[in-house]
Protein backbone atom coordinates (compact mmCIF):
# COMPACT_ATOMS: atom_id res chain seq x y z
CA UNK A 1 0.00 0.00 0.00
CA UNK A 2 2.72 2.47 0.98
CA UNK A 3 4.82 1.49 -2.04
CA UNK A 4 1.88 2.10 -4.37
CA UNK A 5 1.30 5.53 -2.83
CA UNK A 6 4.98 6.47 -3.24
CA UNK A 7 4.88 5.30 -6.88
CA UNK A 8 1.70 7.29 -7.55
CA UNK A 9 3.12 10.46 -5.96
CA UNK A 10 6.34 10.06 -7.94
CA UNK A 11 4.42 9.59 -11.18
CA UNK A 12 2.20 12.61 -10.49
CA UNK A 13 5.22 14.75 -9.62
CA UNK A 14 6.93 13.76 -12.87
CA UNK A 15 3.76 14.50 -14.84
CA UNK A 16 3.39 17.96 -13.26
CA UNK A 17 7.07 18.74 -13.86
CA UNK A 18 6.86 17.79 -17.56
CA UNK A 19 3.62 19.74 -18.03
CA UNK A 20 5.05 22.90 -16.45
CA UNK A 21 8.31 22.57 -18.39
CA UNK A 22 6.43 22.20 -21.70
CA UNK A 23 4.22 25.20 -20.92
CA UNK A 24 7.22 27.49 -20.42
CA UNK A 25 9.02 26.02 -23.45
CA UNK A 26 6.04 26.69 -25.74
CA UNK A 27 5.77 30.21 -24.31
CA UNK A 28 9.49 30.80 -24.96
CA UNK A 29 9.30 29.56 -28.56
CA UNK A 30 6.23 31.71 -29.21
CA UNK A 31 8.11 34.75 -27.94
CA UNK A 32 11.09 33.95 -30.17
CA UNK A 33 8.87 33.73 -33.24
CA UNK A 34 7.00 36.94 -32.38
CA UNK A 35 10.05 39.13 -31.75
CA UNK A 36 11.84 38.65 -35.08
CA UNK A 37 13.67 41.09 -37.35
CA UNK A 38 10.45 42.29 -38.98
CA UNK A 39 9.09 43.18 -35.53
CA UNK A 40 12.31 45.03 -34.64
CA UNK A 41 12.29 46.92 -37.95
CA UNK A 42 8.65 47.88 -37.37
CA UNK A 43 9.30 49.09 -33.81
CA UNK A 44 12.60 50.86 -34.53
CA UNK A 45 12.75 51.77 -38.23
CA UNK A 46 15.42 54.42 -37.65
CA UNK A 47 17.74 51.79 -36.12
CA UNK A 48 17.65 49.36 -39.05
CA UNK A 49 18.71 51.56 -41.96
CA UNK A 50 21.17 50.58 -44.70
CA UNK A 51 21.32 46.94 -43.56
CA UNK A 52 22.85 47.85 -40.20
CA UNK A 53 21.18 47.11 -36.89
CA UNK A 54 21.61 49.43 -33.91
CA UNK A 55 20.66 48.75 -30.28
CA UNK A 56 17.52 50.55 -29.15
CA UNK A 57 18.80 50.84 -25.59
CA UNK A 58 22.36 52.15 -25.91
CA UNK A 59 22.43 53.04 -29.66
CA UNK A 60 25.51 50.85 -30.22
CA UNK A 61 26.13 49.16 -33.55
CA UNK A 62 28.02 46.22 -31.99
CA UNK A 63 25.41 43.51 -32.49
CA UNK A 64 26.30 39.83 -32.54
CA UNK A 65 24.44 36.59 -33.04
CA UNK A 66 24.27 33.72 -30.54
CA UNK A 67 22.91 30.24 -31.13
CA UNK A 68 20.41 29.36 -28.43
CA UNK A 69 20.55 25.59 -28.97
CA UNK A 70 17.94 23.87 -26.73
CA UNK A 71 16.40 22.34 -29.88
CA UNK A 72 14.84 25.69 -30.83
CA UNK A 73 16.92 26.21 -34.00
CA UNK A 74 16.88 29.91 -33.18
CA UNK A 75 19.50 32.64 -32.97
CA UNK A 76 19.44 35.58 -30.62
CA UNK A 77 20.73 38.96 -31.80
CA UNK A 78 22.24 40.73 -28.84
CA UNK A 79 23.98 44.07 -28.29
CA UNK A 80 27.61 43.47 -27.30
CA UNK A 81 27.81 46.80 -25.49
CA UNK A 82 24.90 46.50 -23.05
CA UNK A 83 23.80 42.86 -23.41
CA UNK A 84 20.23 43.62 -24.50
CA UNK A 85 18.47 41.03 -26.64
CA UNK A 86 17.21 42.82 -29.74
CA UNK A 87 15.40 40.14 -31.72
CA UNK A 88 15.44 36.46 -32.73
CA UNK A 89 15.90 34.75 -36.08
CA UNK A 90 15.73 31.13 -37.25
CA UNK A 91 18.96 29.23 -37.87
CA UNK A 92 19.63 28.51 -41.50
Amino acid sequence: MLMELVFLLGFLSLFVFVAINNYFRVKQIKQMREFDFDWYRGEFPELTKDGAVTCYKCKSGHVSTERLMQRTFTRRHVCKSCGTTLFYSPEE
